[in-house]
C-alpha cells in the first residue's frame, strides 16, 4: 500500500529493504522489480532483487538480476559478493571464485568476502588459495565464523586433525549457535575416532537448524559407523536434504544392506559432473568403485576407483621415504629400564594388513584396553629428528625419558596384568625408536599377501596425507618393498617379543592363531575373542564395517580379480621379491 501511495522509485527500494529485513522475500522481490526501470536505483535495485530472489532459493534468477547489477556498476562489491554466493549454491564454484576476487578488488581485504573465496577455492580443490584467503580473512577479524570453519575444513582435508579440531572449537566458542561450525565440529571429531563427542556435536548442529543438509547427511553418515545403516537411510529420508551429500551417504548406507543396484543407479545420478566439485567427486569415485565391485562389474569398478585415486591430492618421494625409513636403525637405549614398555602392545603393519582386526579381536579380552590410533610414537620420533637437525644427534637422546613420555601420554596406564594397544599401523616406520625407548613393549606385526594390500589400499579413500602412496600404483609398489625390506631387517631384532599374525592364518584358524597371540602376550583364553564382531566398540578407521562381520575368506586373493589392471604393480612387486 506505501509503494501504491508514493510510487516513486526510492520509496519502493526502502520498502523494500523493510520488507527483505523482515523476511517478507517474495514481496521485497516484487518491490525491488519495479524499482529496477529507475536508472537511477536500477543497479541497487537488480542488486537487492537478487537478494531477495536467492533467499527464496531461486538461485538462477538471482544469478540473473545480480549480473544486471555488475553489469551496471562493476565496481559493486556487495553484488559481486552476493553473485559468488549465488555462484556457489549453484555448484558453479569457479565462477563463484571469479565473482569473489572481483569483489575484492573493490574492496579489499574484506573479511567475509575472502572467507567466501576460501569457500568456493575449497571447493574445486584449490587448497593454496584457500588457505591464502583463510588466513587473510582472520588477520583482519580473528573472530570470522566462516573463515574459521574454512581454517577447519582445510586442516582436516590435511589430514591435520587436531589443528581441525581447535579451528572449529573456536568457531563454537566464538558463535555457538552456528551449526555450520558444530556440524564441522562433529565431523573431525568423528575422523578422530571420538564417535562419541561427533553424536553430541551433531545433535548440536540439529537442535539449531534440524534440516541443515551437512548435519543431516554428517549424522546419517555417523550412524553408518555404528553400523545403524537403516536407522541413517530413515534420517535422510525423514530430513530429505536436497545435496550431492546426502546422495552420497545414502548411496553408501543401500550397499550396506545389500542393495548395491539401488546405491549405483542413486550415486550415478547424483556424481557432480567433470571437475566443478573435485573433492566430492572423489568420494563418490570411490563409493562407485564400490558398489560396481559389490555387483560383479570390475571394469567399471577399476575405472571408478582410478579416478577417485587421480583427484586425490598427494605426494611421496621414494628416496625420502627409504631414508627416514633407516634414520633409526642403529639406535640403542642405553640405561633404560628393561621392564619400561611392559603391557603395551604395539599392533603394527601396512594399512589394509588386518591391524584394526587385531585390535578389535584383542578389544574383547577383559584384560585389554584398546587405545586406538595413537600419534605419540610418531611425535616423539618427530621431536628426536629436529633436536638431530639441531646439532645434536640421534644417538645423544635420553630413551628413558622418551619412554616415560610416551607411557605418560596413554588413556589407561598398563599393569596388574592389563594391557594396552596402540594400532597405529604406520607405527613399523619408528621400530627403532620403540625398541629403545620401551624395551619391555611388544609388537603384533599384522601379515597381508602385498597384492591383496595394495588393492585394498588403492581401494580406500583415505585422508591421512601421510597414505598419498596409495593413490599411485608404481608408488604403491615402492612403498611395500620399502616396508617389506624394513620388516625384514626389525623383525629379528625384537626376538620373542614380536609376533608375526598371518591374515590368512587368521581367517583360516582362527581358534588357534587368537590362542597363539594371547598367549603371546601372556593373556588367558577368553572366548570373546572368537566373537570379536559382536561387540559394543566401534571402529573409527576404513575397516569399521569389515569388522562388525564374522571372520570371512572372500577377501583372500581378491587382487586376481584385478590381475590385469594390477600388472604395473605386480611387475615391480615381483622385481622386489627377486631382490630387484
Amino acid at each position: 500500500m506505501a509503494f501504491e501511495n508514493r510510487p516513486d522509485a526510492r520509496s519502493g527500494m526502502a520498502l523494500g529493504q523493510v520488507l527483505l529485513e523482515s523476511g517478507e522475500y517474495e514481496e521485497a522481490a516484487a518491490c525491488f522489480e519495479r524499482a529496477t526501470g529507475d536508472p537511477a536505483v536500477a543497479t541497487d535495485a537488480h542488486y537487492r532483487r537478487g537478494q531477495a530472489l536467492r533467499r527464496l532459493g531461486r538461485r538462477r534468477q538471482a544469478v540473473a538480476a545480480l549480473e544486471a547489477a555488475v553489469l551496471g556498476a562493476e565496481e559493486h562489491a556487495a553484488a559481486w559478493n552476493e553473485l559468488g554466493v549465488a555462484r556457489l549454491e549453484l555448484g558453479e564454484p569457479r565462477l563463484a571464485v571469479e565473482a569473489f576476487r572481483r569483489s575484492l578488488a573493490a574492496r579489499p581485504g574484506h573479511a567475509a568476502v575472502l572467507a567466501n573465496l576460501a569457500s568456493a577455492a575449497f571447493r574445486i580443490g584449490d587448497m593454496e588459495t584457500a588457505g591464502e584467503a583463510v588466513h587473510a580473512a582472520l588477520d583482519v577479524d580473528p573472530g570470522q565464523v566462516t573463515a574459521l570453519s574454512m581454517l577447519g575444513m582445510l586442516e582436516r582435508a590435511r589430514g591435520r586433525l587436531e589443528a581441525a579440531r581447535e579451528a572449529f572449537e573456536r568457531c563454537v566458542a566464538v558463535d555457538p549457535r552456528s551449526e555450520v561450525a558444530w556440524t564441522g565440529l562433529a565431523g573431525v571429531r568423528q575422523a578422530a575416532g571420538d564417535l562419541e563427542g561427533a553424536g553430541e556435536a551433531y545433535d548440536r548442529a540439529l537442535a539449531l537448524a534440524p534440516r541443515y543438509p551437512d548435519a543431516v547427511v554428517g549424522k546419517a553418515e555417523w550412524l553408518e559407523w555404528q553400523g545403524l545403516y537403516q536407522d541413517g537411510l530413515d534420517l535422510l529420508r525423514e530430513a530429505s536434504p536436497d545435496s550431492a551429500g546426502a546422495e552420497l551417504v545414502a548411496g553408501r548406507l543401500l550397499r550396506r544392506i545389500g542393495r548395491p543396484g539401488e546405491a549405483r543407479r542413486r550415486l550415478e545420478a547424483a556424481v557432480p559432473a567433470g571437475d566443478l566439485d573435485g573433492p566430492l567427486r572423489r568420494q563418490f569415485c570411490f563409493s562407485l568403485g564400490d558398489v560396481c565391485d559389490a555387483e560383479g562389474d570390475f571394469r567399471a569398478a577399476w575405472d571408478w576407483y582410478a579416478e577417485g585415486n587421480r583427484l586425490t591430492p598427494a605426494t611421496y618421494d621414494p628416496l625420502a621415504n627409504a631414508e627416514r625409513l633407516c634414520r633409526f636403525d642403529r639406535v640403542a637405549g642405553r640405561d633404560v629400564d628393561p621392564g619400561q614398555g611392559t603391557g603395551i602392545v604395539f599392533v603394527v603393519g601396512m594399512p589394509r594388513s588386518g591391524t584394526t582386526l587385531a585390535e578389535q579381536i584383542l578389544a574383547r579380552h577383559p584384560r585389554v584396553h584398546a587405545a586406538g590410533e595413537l600419534p605419540h610414537i610418531g611425535r616423539l620420533a618427530e621431536e628426536i629428528l629436529a633436536a638431530s637437525t639441531r646439532g645434536g644427534g640421534i644417538d645423544d637422546t635420553d630413551w628413558g625419558d622418551v619412554g616415560r613420555r610416551y607411557v605418560e601420554s596413554l588413556p589407561v596406564i598398563p599393569g596388574d596384568g592389563r594391557a594396552v594397544t596402540d594400532k597405529m599401523p604406520l607405527n613399523f616406520r619408528y621400530l627403532g625408536v620403540i625398541r629403545a625407548a620401551l624395551p619391555g613393549a611388544r609388537v603384533v606385526h599384522c601379515r597381508r599377501d602385498p597384492r591383496d594390500t595394495a588393492l585394498s589400499c588403492f581401494f580406500t579413500d583415505f585422508i591421512d596425507p601421510a597414505l598419498g602412496f596409495a593413490t599411485r600404483l608404481d608408488w604403491l609398489a615402492d612403498y611395500i618393498g620399502a616396508y617389506l625390506r624394513h620388516a625384514a631387517t626389525w623383525t629379528p631384532r625384537f626376538g620373542n617379543r614380536i609376533f608375526d599374525l598371518e591374515y590368512a592364518s587368521l581367517v583360516g584358524e582362527p581358534q588357534r592363531v587368537i590362542g597363539s597371540l594371547l598367549e603371546f602376550l601372556d593373556l588367558p583364553w577368553d572366548d570373546a575373542c572368537l566373537d570379536f564382531h559382536e561387540g559394543d566398540r566401534i571402529a573409527a578407521t576404513a575397516s569399521h564395517a569389515q569388522v562388525r562381520k564374522p571372520l570371512y575368506r572372500t577377501s583372500l586373493g581378491r587382487w586376481k580379480l584385478y590381475a590385469r589392471q594390477l600388472e604395473p604393480l605386480l611387475d615391480r612387486l615381483a622385481a622386489t621379491a627377486d631382490g630387484g
